[in-house]
């Protein structure tokens, strides 16, 4: 693999329906499935009292993990998943001996309860399905800057507002039937628009009550985007009427 200059992103997402913060080096994605490095490494770093949140301390534990591992077997480092009680690392690397490193690691950490695996993954599988973002994965961090933009400018993001949701598809006849099953999915429907630059310059506006509360905003645009891409559809964003904070006296 040629040399690359990590490029980390950061998003959040659930993993076995608990909420979870997930971070991928995007730039390998040029460069992936290297098959030079098709074994997966990971290591899971928790509390040793089962349970436990992971807080601010033994995090900086988890990093000090990280750093060994790294310096132990030069991977190619992927990405973290971050969890309440946990902080699992992805690693790949040429061959399931690099495995050794990392069990000998985890053996002598003291301050947190350590478990290292491996896997064959020729194909980057963890990498592109599990910590590469996908649209709905992106747009994530989209909401959380437009509702921090908001929040600067005074808004309320608790109070419930008109939320419009902006989509866009490759033709006319596309939209209607989208439409349709957002109806019943609960969404009403705004007006459609025409802009010629999109690749996909058909649109029209799904409209929902709710508040900016990130999860809620989150779980709209994720419904959004993977009905959309049923019919060959984007969402392209979404905008709302700034609700002011009331005065306190």
């Amino acid at each position: 693999m040629k040399q690359h200059q990590p490029q980390w992103f950061t998003y959040d997402w659930q993993i076995d329906g608990d909420d979870a913060q997930f971070c991928a080096d995007l730039s390998l994605y040029d460069f992936a499935p290297d098959l030079q490095n098709g074994v997966l490494l990971y290591m899971n770093c928790a509390a040793k009292d089962a349970g436990k949140p992971l807080d601010a301390a033994l995090e900086r534990r988890a990093e000090g993990v990280l750093k060994k591992c790294l310096k132990a077997t030069m991977p190619l480092y992927a990405g973290y998943i971050r969890t309440q009680d946990a902080k699992q690392f992805y690693f790949y690397v040429p061959e399931m001996r690099y495995l050794a490193a990392l069990e000998e690691i985890a053996k002598k950490e003291r301050g947190l309860f350590c478990r290292a695996g491996a896997q064959a993954e020729p194909e980057w599988q963890t990498y592109f399905h599990l910590l590469y973002p996908d649209a709905a994965k992106l747009q994530t961090e989209q909401n959380r800057l437009h509702i921090a933009l908001l929040k600067k400018h005074g808004d309320n993001p608790a109070a419930a507002r008109r939320v419009r949701f902006h989509v866009f598809f490759p033709s006319e006849p596309i939209v209607k039937y989208f439409g349709e099953e957002a109806r019943q999915k609960g969404f009403a429907m705004g007006e459609n628009a025409f802009l010629p630059e999109l690749e996909t310059p058909y649109g029209v506006s799904l409209h929902k009550i709710a508040t900016l509360d990130k999860k809620e905003i989150d779980r709209l645009t994720t419904e959004i985007i993977r009905l959309a891409e049923n019919y060959e559809g984007m969402l392209k964003d979404w905008d709302c009427q700034l609700i002011p904070k009331k005065p306190v006296f």
